[in-house]
């Protein structure tokens, strides 16, 4: 059980990690001239859909680093409430020496569990701020 408790503290850690320095890549000083628009595009092409979002507004969340280069692997986290829970699953492949994508006989790990409130609370306070993109 401790292993586990270990294992998924780090792994939060992680997303918290990615997600700072990611922000979808978008310029915060943008200006896209129109004030109307609601969505904007970054410059990775993502169509920008908010940025104040609410914790009740999250329903699931994905952040996904992948290579499909040599060596490629495919890592994906995902934060989302089923049934007023609040869910957590993690998903890791890995094709040593050869090219991606990475396809599901590649998975080296894989896990689901329910997170706690406290939990829950710690990522969305990691998101606020940041930008939402589709």
């Amino acid at each position: 059980m401790k292993e586990f408790l270990k294992k998924s503290s780090l792994i939060l850690f992680a997303i918290s990690f990615f997600v700072l320095l990611s922000g979808c890549g978008r310029d915060i000083g943008h200006d896209s001239g129109n004030a109307d628009n609601k969505s904007d595009r970054n410059n990775k092409g993502s169509i920008i859909v908010g940025e104040d979002i609410k914790e009740d507004d999250i329903g699931e969340f994905y952040y996904t680093i992948e290579n499909i280069n040599l060596d490629a692997y495919y890592i994906r986290y995902r934060f989302y409430t089923d049934d007023g829970k609040h869910m957590f699953f993690f998903e890791e492949r890995l094709r040593p020496d050869d090219y991606g994508p990475t396809t599901e006989k590649d998975t080296i790990a894989k896990t689901e569990f329910e997170i706690s409130n406290k939990v829950w609370l710690s990522f969305y306070d990691t998101i606020t701020g940041g930008t939402v993109c589709e």
